[in-house]
């Protein structure tokens, strides 16, 4: 289980790459493209886009003390191990908890009075924990469960059919 663990966590450089790629992208694509809502949104949610760099840095502080500490912390030195991954996971909750309360807040707005133009925050945390917040993070905690189990799948897949061994397929096929 422990090499099938390692496996599954080589996965994530290439996640990692691929997510900080597209979301500086589309981040580009949306400040330019949509000022007046990039605007609404800094002044509701102001004091968690510090909060959420800061958690992206650290997640990928911990995935990659994670994953280049795995063979020095074998051993008596496991729970070391297991508590750095602890802290990785955690670290993407958050990040997840956070973006739900934006893309929540967009679907049902609240803590908020004014027109489109002239707005007043009224509560940070009824903007934060609106109606849809829980729902989403329910929904986006379980599917991004499902999906990364579909990526691990489609990798077992495909080095299955690129073994050149019957041990090597054996292995994929069970990894799948």
């Amino acid at each position: 289980y422990d090499g099938l663990a390692k496996e599954f966590t080589r996965l994530l450089a290439m996640s990692y790459a691929i997510t900080a790629t597209l979301g500086g992208l589309l981040l580009v694509a949306l400040v330019t493209l949509y000022p007046r809502f990039v605007a609404h949104m800094e002044k509701v949610f102001d004091p968690t886009w510090s909060f959420y760099v800061l958690v992206i840095f650290g997640e990928a502080l911990f995935a990659y003390l994670y994953w280049y500490s795995w063979d020095l912390l074998q051993g008596a030195r496991k729970g070391w191990h297991i508590f750095l991954g602890v802290l990785d996971n955690i670290g993407g909750i958050v990040i997840l908890v956070i973006t739900n309360a934006w893309a929540g807040y967009m679907m049902t707005p609240g803590g908020i009075e004014g027109t489109e133009l002239a707005i007043t925050v009224t509560s940070r945390i009824d903007a934060f924990m609106n109606y849809a917040w829980n729902p989403l993070n329910i929904h986006r905690l379980l599917a991004n469960v499902c999906f990364g189990g579909a990526i691990v799948g489609a990798y077992a897949a495909f080095r299955f059919l690129a073994a050149t061994s019957d041990e090597e397929r054996e292995r994929f096929d069970w990894m799948g």
